[in-house]
């Protein structure tokens, strides 16, 4: 019985008065939330009967799910969208700081206009959005507005993404920025960055209770928090984190909003972008980057392809495509193999071929290929396929995943071993005795029996999804040959956005031009939420 059937039983079965209704609604809402929507719409009379039978109230602490306005929600879901916008409605009401003297180096730098307004936003407001796509300075942005805000006065910083995956990369690129350029403060920064952690880490998920142990009442010790690829957040940690925030404790959100959203339910960065807009309840919070410094030299497709990407620009897109730049290249599925083995072979017998896992893992990093799909013809399993018989093994699905050098990517968190869905590591055989091979995060490794590792995966090819947070030189992404619903606009871009050199890309001009039109659309409640509560105050 799927969840969305046994919800759907649940609920008729505690309101007999309404069953069919109930059992209707219950499999809708429960089907919307694991597409990602956390409310869905209802006519009114629907409301008045889900109110009148008790399966629905205004307040979502008196029914299982919650009428407001002419949306349906779980009353869960409501709590979470009600606690946030609260919480972002207080912060981005504080009245505004004017920034003092040993500031003003920080924020009139002149180098970038969209910058300097992105520090002066962190420097005088409690809650701070920074937005931008890949290249644009986001990490730059970041150290200078925490050296400005420090400059001021001591603070004690957090800084956190939503996968562990995330953390490393944020935790990388602010000890790379800091390695580029002097700050004055460059000491608690770099002991800033050697903390930074997973949102659920920051606040204290406890999976033995299934809960959080910060909240209102015992809460985060911190001045400061920045949360790194805030697309990830779904409303759920969102709220957890607004919760767990001290009085005073100013909120940093930086992220790319073109970006496929969480996995789990909500849009949370692309509503507040929105509430943050010109006339909207969060407005004066936002700040977006748009002036490209990453890719220089040959990366002048990159470069073109992403914007056009970002807005949905067809001829953009192609005019992009067959400029004759050396770092994008589209071939079509029918005579795609030979070009992406081409592409791909020198890359596995470089990790295969290493001379220890260290060099294994920095080999395997330097390039992601990247599916739509977990199943079906050009999808994550195929692309396995294809890779075993490379390599002259043939192991299905169900094959234990012993084989030295073999990548493993880790898909349910254990935090007893410290893994998180999403860590990639390798298996490596010494004298006969193999070890699965993790980052430490201080440049070394660490070593783990391959029976004690939780779920895990065979890690050459993933999915988009699960490539949120990462990076690497090249990138290979492959579509699937016909139009899937996963396959949106948002996935092409967070696909592409990946790469800092180069792309390989695998699908047709039409399909291309098909996924292109189409964009994620979540229904969520969050902006409701937010003028409701903006209203009362």
């Amino acid at each position: 019985m799927s969840l969305p059937e046994a919800l759907a039983l649940w609920l008729a079965k505690r309101f007999p008065a309404e069953r069919a209704l109930c059992q209707r609604i219950g499999h809708e809402l429960a089907s919307a939330r694991l597409d990602g929507d956390t409310v869905m719409l209802a006519p009114p009379e629907i409301h008045q009967r889900l109110m009148a039978c008790g399966a629905a109230s205004n307040d979502p602490a008196k029914a299982p799910m919650t009428s407001y306005r002419e949306l349906l929600a779980w009353s869960v879901c409501a709590q979470d969208e009600a606690c946030l916008a609260t919480g972002l409605l207080a912060l981005a009401g504080a009245a505004a700081q004017q920034p003092d003297p040993a500031q003003l180096p920080w924020i009139r730098v002149g180098k970038d206009v969209s910058q300097d307004h992105a520090v002066r936003t962190v420097v005088e407001r409690r809650l701070a959005v920074i937005v931008g796509g890949p290249g644009t300075g986001k990490t730059t942005t970041v150290l200078r507005a925490l050296s400005a805000m420090l400059a001021h006065r001591p603070l004690r910083i957090r800084l956190a993404a939503p996968t562990g995956k995330a953390a490393a990369r944020l935790r990388e690129s602010i000890e790379r920025g800091l390695d580029r350029a002097l700050h004055a403060h460059h000491l608690v920064l770099r002991e800033a960055a050697a903390e930074a952690t997973t949102v659920h880490r920051l606040i204290g998920w406890d999976p033995g209770v299934g809960r959080f142990r910060l909240g209102l009442r015992h809460p985060l010790v911190a001045d400061l928090v920045v949360v790194d690829e805030a697309s990830m957040v779904d409303v759920h940690m969102a709220a957890a984190l607004i919760r767990a925030l001290p009085p005073a404790c100013r909120l940093v959100l930086v992220g790319d909003d073109a970006q496929l959203p969480s996995v789990e339910a909500g849009a949370v960065l692309r509503d507040v972008v929105q509430a943050a807009g010109e006339g909207g309840s969060l407005q004066g919070c936002l700040a977006r980057l748009t002036k490209v410094h990453r890719q220089t030299g040959d990366a002048v497709g990159l470069r073109t392809l992403a914007p056009a990407l970002r807005l949905g620009d067809i001829l953009a897109t192609e005019v992009a495509l067959s400029g004759g730049h050396q770092d994008i290249k589209r071939v079509a599925h029918a005579e795609a193999w030979p070009v992406v083995r081409t592409t791909l072979e020198p890359w596995i017998q470089a990790v295969v071929g290493a001379a220890d896992p260290l060099s294994a893992l920095a080999e395997l990093g330097r390039m992601l290929v990247l599916c739509a799909t977990r199943e079906g013809a050009w999808s994550v399993a195929d692309l396995h396929r294809r890779i075993e018989a490379m390599l002259g093994a043939r192991v299905d699905g169900a094959a234990p995943l012993h084989a030295h050098a073999r990548p493993i990517l880790i898909t349910a968190n254990d935090h007893r071993l410290g893994l998180a869905n999403g860590d990639l590591g390798v298996l490596w055989s010494v004298d006969g005795y193999l070890s699965a091979c993790f980052p430490d995060g201080q440049g070394g490794l660490r070593h783990l029996a391959p029976a004690r590792l939780p779920a895990c995966e065979t890690g050459w090819v993933t999915t988009v999804h699960k490539a949120q947070g990462s990076e690497a030189l090249s990138v290979i992404v492959i579509l699937p040959p016909a139009l899937h619903p996963v396959a949106n606009r948002e996935l092409l871009y967070t696909a592409v956005t990946r790469a800092r050199e180069r792309v390989l890309m695998v699908g047709d001009e039409r399909l291309f031009a098909e996924v292109l039109d189409r964009q994620e659309r979540r229904q969520t409640g969050l902006l409701a939420r937010l003028d409701q509560a903006a209203a009362t105050t």
